[in-house]
């Protein structure tokens, strides 16, 4: 494990700080000293320093009240603290810094509101909960809902009267508490009063609520019962229209009387209007936050008894104070003000992910203010891009950037506005990339772009859509998708990394926990190679360096997982408050996004030599003649590493081969009766090359002997039509077994095949009258084959004719009694000789 000993926090004064500094004493005992290192798949791992630091301003309020003392109360939403300033802007208390413990733990604390004792109520929207503090900022309490209802999203509470007021928006609903938390009703939007991202409520003396309905534009107005009385309002910059409503508040003018306060958000203004509806004036306009009574983006009113109005400037930085007068009202007062720092030490308000530049300078998201710094990699400060706004270069919680090497263009994420943005170098010509939805080429909170450079694709986690997007950089249109909503492939990746190797995807899968690897061919086609899981607790970041080590920020945990390229762990980084990046940059440092410190920690990855974790394999037949090859076996240490190798015959004892020195090897004669193996030998220059030996393979054998005839086959039978002649295979040399086949060939001088004579006998036919005949006998086996022709026979004669009569026999004598008759045999043809036999026969007639 690292720790860097040396003093964590230059203002730790902050209570985020004061926290983030606890955890990393309670962790030192175990930690290796500074300067130390370990080793890891390939790399020796030792800290350097940090970049950057907090920059934070003193305040970025969403939410703000008036105490019954006078003192003004303030949600630190970008600070994750509840802030109470005496009415001359002096600050009392601080309560809060980021984190999940009731006590002392807020994460992104929307509104405050406060009872008649001066006890403190905070929406606590990020941990989905109601926190109670008194008037001294100390904790009392907290309220997550009732029994099966659990608080959704509070972004608005409100106290009148000792009652407790909660804009639900995730449930949809406002919730009623009495000041001990318990929920005494429920209503939810009915006829035309509809909820839709819901982000205050007051009530009036009436009993009627009001309730400003952010993503519709207008105010609803309802009964005690939860009954629709109307709404008023639509989208727009006129009287009594509303560009986003965020804070609403009931109270008494002197001059109107009990009026509503509507906190226009983007229209930077309050309106005021009378219980029915009807515009009554309105106070505020568009500036920037070195212009007093303008606001950059309004968030909540507040009023004090004598009618003053109180704002809540959130991206000015600053809470302000409205007097009012016989006319209206007119700023008096601001507290605080000031822009977030932008120097080297003192920059960040959450670090998260980082960019690297082809110089080795990165672009960092800076995300609560909502740009990118640009730096070197020694920390050095070269500038910044945007703010938060709608318009190109401006942006809603930025989280990721990446370098398009071949342009120099920079690809972020406007996280909260669903979509991409492109811009050159020096933050020129911003160009939007996709909108909101679920379309291929939309976005529902993309949270990381990176780009891999060798192919200009690029690779997007689309958040809250559960999936991953790839894009054709240089046409900036989308390609494929991995993974949607309910399937289970992802839910809510956040960072993406490229192994440098192999050019595939590891994606931090944060609430499946566990990082998931994808291959790739040219952005069309993501398929599944593994999920590695190492007891996570919602990991956002990961990397890869170069021998395949896997760097995982284990955000739940406040630390840093490293694990070997199978997946095993190896050890952790500590000390962290949160971290939700990490990346390997150009030099092979690890940057780490240490995001709730508001810093960069950075480690060194020092070069290795190559060592063998999986010994070279030789495969092949071990036979003369056949050709072997072996594997370069599998080596961790620093990449590139590049191969050679040499062949040895060992008898037992092993000697190199005379210019067998590639991955291939022919076995020739010279090696039967000895054994062989591969020498793969490894060098990355890093040291001295490193050899693995591969396995001996069996001894050669003597090769098996091709057949060889010594003595001809003979046909044994006499070559006449009809006669069945055979023949023998006769007798043969070479490695059993031999198989033979037969040809019968007809020679009139010359020999030709008899088609179809292909066995061991052969009938004589009248075709090979006036030929001899003979038989080819080849002999088969595993080395080869030969063939041998058999003694031609004698020439097949014709056959033997019968006699034919062609002159018939003669009775000379003249038949009388007693008269000897005697008969010539007539005249014949036919092969001799012809036998005679004879037969007299008595005709009548």
């Amino acid at each position: 494990m690292i720790h860097d000993p040396t003093t964590r926090f230059a203002r730790s004064e902050n209570p985020r700080r004061l926290l983030a500094l606890a955890l990393s004493l309670v962790l030192v005992v175990s930690l290796v000293a500074f300067g130390g290192g370990f080793a890891v798949a390939g790399v020796d791992v030792g800290f350097v320093g940090t970049l950057g630091g907090s920059g934070r301003t003193e305040t970025y309020p969403s939410g703000v009240e008036v105490a019954p003392d006078g003192s003004i109360i303030a949600a630190d939403t970008g600070g994750d603290r509840v802030v109470k300033y005496s009415a001359g802007g002096t600050q009392v208390w601080s309560y809060g810094s980021f984190g999940a413990n009731p006590v002392g733990g807020l994460d992104n604390p929307r509104d405050v509101g406060v009872d008649s004792l001066g006890n403190v109520y905070i929406a606590d929207t990020g941990n989905f909960r109601i926190i109670k503090v008194n008037s001294s900022g100390v904790y009392q309490d907290v309220w997550t809902g009732a029994p099966g209802d659990p608080i959704g999203s509070p972004m608005g509470v409100t106290v009148t009267n000792d009652v407790v007021y909660v804009a639900d928006a995730g449930q949809k609903k406002v919730r009623i508490f009495d000041t001990d938390g318990n929920q005494t009703a429920t209503f939810g939007g009915s006829g035309l009063c509809v909820f839709s991202a819901i982000r205050d409520v007051d009530v009036a003396s009436t009993g009627d609520f009001y309730i400003a309905n952010y993503l519709e534009h207008n105010m609803l107005r309802m009964s005690s019962t939860g009954a629709c009385l109307g709404q008023w309002g639509s989208q727009g910059t006129g009287q009594s229209q509303f560009k986003a409503p965020y804070g609403v508040r009931v109270a008494t003018d002197p001059t109107f009387g009990e009026s509503v306060y509507v906190a226009d958000s983007n229209n930077d203004r309050v309106q005021v209007f009378d219980l029915t509806g009807a515009y009554l004036g309105e106070v505020g306009t568009t500036g920037t936050n070195t212009q007093p009574g303008t606001h950059t983006e309004l968030r909540r009113v507040a009023v004090a008894a004598d009618g003053d109005i109180w704002t809540a400037d959130l991206w000015g930085w600053r809470l302000q104070r409205f007097d009012r007068t016989g006319s209206g009202w007119v700023f008096a007062q601001q507290i605080n003000g000031g822009p977030p720092s932008l120097t080297d030490s003192e920059v960040f308000n959450e670090v998260r992910q980082l960019g690297f530049a082809a110089d080795g300078s990165f672009w960092a998201a800076d995300t609560v203010h909502h740009r990118f710094v640009h730096m070197t990699s020694s920390g050095t400060v070269l500038g910044a891009c945007g703010k938060r706004g709608w318009d190109p270069g401006e942006f809603n919680w930025p989280e990721s950037a990446t370098v398009d090497h071949t342009t120099g263009q920079l690809w972020v994420t406007d996280t909260k506005q669903s979509r991409l943005q492109v811009m050159n170098s020096d933050c020129s010509n911003p160009q939007f990339v996709g909108s909101s939805g679920t379309d291929l080429n939309q976005f529902n909170w993309p949270t990381s772009v990176t780009i891999r450079q060798t192919d200009r694709i690029a690779f997007v986690a689309d958040r809250r859509n559960d999936r991953i997007v790839t894009y054709d950089v240089a046409t900036q249109t989308p390609i494929a998708s991995y993974g949607a909503k309910d399937t289970g492939l992802l839910d809510d990746p956040r960072q993406i990394a490229l192994d440098p190797t192999t050019g595939n995807l590891y994606i931090a899968d944060t609430k499946n926990n566990r990082i998931v690897e994808l291959s790739d061919t040219n952005g069309s086609t993501l398929t599944l190679e593994r999920n590695i899981t190492a007891g996570l607790n919602n990991p956002e970041g990961i990397a890869i360096d170069t021998n395949g080590a896997i760097y995982i920020a284990d955000t739940g945990n406040s630390r840093i997982v490293i694990l070997n390229p199978n997946g095993t762990p190896d050890t952790t980084i500590t000390g962290l408050y949160s971290p939700s990046a990490v990346s390997i940059g150009p030099d092979t440092r690890l940057y780490i996004s240490d995001t709730h410190n508001d810093r960069i920690q950075t480690y060194t990855t020092t070069p290795t030599v190559p060592v063998n974790t999986v010994l070279p394999v030789v495969s092949g037949m071990a036979e003369v003649g056949e050709v072997l090859s072996t594997t370069d076996g599998s080596w961790t240490g620093t990449t590139p590493i590049t191969f050679t190798y040499q062949w040895q015959r060992c008898d037992p004892g092993c000697s190199d081969i005379t210019g067998a020195e590639s991955s291939t090897y022919m076995v020739t004669s010279s090696d039967i009766g000895a054994s062989l193996r591969a020498v793969v030998t490894a060098d990355n220059g890093v040291g001295p090359p490193v050899d693995a030996n591969s396995a001996k393979t069996s001894v050669i054998p003597q090769p098996p002997a091709a057949p060889v005839n010594t003595e001809p086959p003979v046909i044994s039978e006499t070559a006449q039509v009809g006669v069945e002649l055979s023949t023998t295979d006769g007798t043969w040399t070479g490695t059993a077994p031999i198989t033979f086949t037969y040809q019968w060939q007809r020679c009139d001088p010359g020999c030709s095949d008899i088609t179809g004579a292909e066995s061991s006998t052969y009938m004589v036919t009248s075709s090979d009258i006036g030929a001899s005949l003979t038989v080819i006998v080849t002999g088969t086996n595993v080395a080869g084959s030969s063939s041998v022709t058999a003694t031609q026979t004698d020439v097949v004669p014709e056959p033997p004719a019968a006699p034919v009569n062609t002159e018939p026999p003669v009775i000379s004598e003249t038949a009388q009694v007693g008269v000897e008759l005697s008969t010539t045999d007539g005249s014949w043809t036919g092969t001799l000789p012809i036998n005679f036999t004879y037969q007299w026969q008595r005709c009548d007639p």
